[in-house]
């Protein structure tokens, strides 16, 4: 910066270098923003080059270390008990290992509709109809699972549990209506992390067995209630049938010796026996139709009406972590990591000045040392 004035302000070199342009081929608005531009481009220049760069921070990184190894007995304690804490933790902790399973639930191409199910609905009906309390007790004791908290307080231990089971949908084509010829799929992944790697994967495959069979179970009752359903439609159907036909070969008979009012009554009732008929006809067939069905659908999709589930991934325990090696890693990790630091913090707060680069930081000149001799005679910088 020049120590000169225009207009009342200090300008750079550089502007007041510059000459004025003509008016005619820059107006004075133009001069006043290239020449802030410009003023601001060689500020931003300045403060770049005041800013430290690597071989600053490093070295006052060292002089912080060195500050701190004239009180390295502070340093060693405050590192020892930050170390303590972290072992400490480390050793206490209950480290938790996942596991999980992955089972496909399918749609049978041979039903024509299907209901939209959102991932929520899925979710819930393995949460709340598939692990319903009786089922969740039943797999918990098969896995000693909290066996004396299970025996004296059961309601808790199940409640801790389902907050720990994790159920996710993902990949749900169930989510959209269905479209004719296509079968719609999901994913349905079972998570739990317990502290026990072999525990945590036996419980979350015999969760995944729950829902399988549930499925079974279902699917199985649920046929058995549509058929039931069809098979009482197919006797009405007929029993209504035969109904009719007793009454039109009753009509037929007593058409032979009726009289002309009388068999003129005999002939409507007759008609209308004929068209009762072709609908009771068309009602059987409806009714064996679905029959039929059920039982192709039963023998294509092995015993489910509606949806499928599969066992996808069924998962693998969980590598058990040795705890005495990964106290061991923290300890040394810590170690190295940690003094060092401890070091440069107690240098930044030492207040004791030791060197001339210590006055030079505290934003003042050394003009020079002065050697002074202790009392062992000893020579000094000071």
């Amino acid at each position: 910066m020049s120590t000169d004035h225009y207009g009342g302000m200090l300008t750079p070199r550089s502007a007041r270098k510059k000459s004025l342009p003509p008016a005619s081929r820059a107006p004075a608005s133009s001069f006043s923003a290239a020449w802030a531009d410009e003023a601001r481009d060689e500020t931003a220049r300045d403060w770049l080059l005041d800013e430290p760069g690597f071989y600053e921070v490093v070295d006052e990184l060292r002089r912080l270390v060195r500050r701190g190894t004239k009180r390295m007995g502070l340093a060693v304690v405050l590192t020892v008990v930050v170390l303590a804490a972290l072992i400490a933790r480390q050793a206490t902790s209950v480290r938790r290992y996942p596991a999980h399973v992955v089972l496909g639930v399918t749609e049978n191409p041979h039903i024509e509709e299907g209901t939209v199910q959102s991932s929520n609905d899925l979710k819930a009906y393995v949460t709340y109809a598939v692990f319903t309390d009786v089922a969740l007790i039943r797999v918990l004791k098969k896995n000693h699972f909290k066996t004396e908290k299970l025996e004296s307080n059961p309601r808790l231990v199940l409640e801790s549990f389902r907050e720990d089971v994790e159920v996710d949908v993902t990949k749900n084509e169930f989510a959209a209506p269905r479209t004719p010829g296509d079968t719609r799929s999901a994913l349905v992944s079972i998570e739990l992390w317990l502290p026990d790697p072999e525990q945590a994967i036996s419980i979350v495959r015999d969760l995944g067995d729950l829902v399988v069979k549930r499925d079974e179970e279902n699917n199985a009752e649920r046929l058995k209630i549509e058929r039931g359903l069809a098979t009482d439609t197919q006797s009405l159907a007929r029993t209504e049938m035969d109904r009719l036909w007793r009454e039109r070969l009753s009509a037929s008979h007593e058409v032979e010796n009726a009289g002309p009012i009388r068999l003129a009554e005999l002939k409507v009732k007759l008609d209308d026996l004929d068209r009762a008929l072709v609908g009771a006809k068309a009602r059987v067939d409806d009714a064996e139709k679905a029959r039929r069905k059920l039982d192709f659908a039963e023998a294509a999709s092995e015993g489910s009406v509606s949806l499928r589930w599969d066992r996808v991934d069924w998962g693998n325990a969980a590598l058990k972590v040795d705890e005495r090696f990964a106290v061991g890693e923290v300890a040394i990790a810590g170690l190295l990591i940690l003094f060092p630091l401890m070091l440069m913090g107690v240098g930044a707060f030492n207040p004791t000045v030791y060197d001339d680069r210590d006055v030079r930081w505290l934003g003042l000149t050394a003009l020079g040392v002065v050697r002074t001799t202790n009392a062992a005679g000893e020579g000094t910088k000071t």
